[in-house]
């Protein structure tokens, strides 16, 4: 059943979230970062195993294709938020710098991330709108002289970053019949994880020339921009 899988994978998609930069900031925090990356890697064996016994079956033939609906305010502000949104090394790690405080902080900033994740989980109503949290943190960062600050804004986006992404896989969801749903989750996952990397890219080039400020501006601007001129159009 695809609208069952699909479930599933929105309900992983959550979880990591919320449990990913919990466990790894946690770790780095008590262990160091080289911890971290071997419980990264290793996490890839039971996947690797699990994907072996996977048995494809052949695709039912039908004669009717429907197209996936495909909400435009939606998918571009999916794409947005991705493509801006906090990675947590280059912007935790430019605002350590600016603060001049101990790069163990990372840890505690990536953990709170998963702790605000953790927290939105329990939020029953979800809509499109919490997703304006997303610039706010993003503009609060520029302003913050504490690394304590800097904790209370993480736990703030993360939970905000989980309540918008799950309110986008469920609407997709609900939108979608299952002969269109599995193209309709296809452009999402391009979108959201092809997004990450370009963003990466571009304001790792930011930050290299101008430093952390400026990438914080441009990421606020931009996710806000997405965020009033789409958000109201999402039926």
């Amino acid at each position: 059943n695809l609208t069952r899988a699909v479930r599933i994978y929105s309900l992983a998609q959550s979880v990591s979230r919320a449990s990913g930069p919990l466990l790894c900031g946690l770790l780095s925090v008590n262990f160091g970062y080289r911890a971290a990356f071997l419980a990264n890697a290793l996490t890839y064996i039971p996947s690797f195993i699990l994907l072996c016994t996977v048995k494809p079956k052949e695709p039912e033939k039908s004669d009717v294709k429907e197209r996936p609906i495909i909400n435009k305010p939606l998918f571009a502000s999916v794409f947005v938020l991705s493509f801006c949104g906090i990675s947590y090394n280059l912007v935790f790690g430019g605002v350590i710098e600016r603060l001049s405080i101990s790069r163990q902080w990372l840890g505690w900033f990536m953990a709170a991330v998963g702790v605000g994740a953790t927290l939105a989980a329990l939020v029953k109503k979800r809509t499109v709108y919490m997703g304006f949290g997303i610039p706010v943190c993003l503009a609060l960062l520029i302003f913050t002289k504490s690394a304590w600050w800097v904790v209370l804004v993480a736990v703030l986006y993360g939970g905000c970053d989980y309540l918008f992404f799950s309110f986008a896989l469920a609407k997709i969801n609900t939108d979608n019949k299952d002969s269109s749903l599995k193209r309709a989750m296809g452009i999402y996952t391009a979108l959201s994880t092809g997004a990450l990397p370009l963003g990466y890219l571009v304001f790792g080039f930011v930050n290299q020339g101008f430093g952390i400020v400026p990438v914080l501006f441009l990421s606020a601007v931009l996710t806000g921009a997405a965020a009033v001129l789409f958000f109201g159009k999402i039926r």
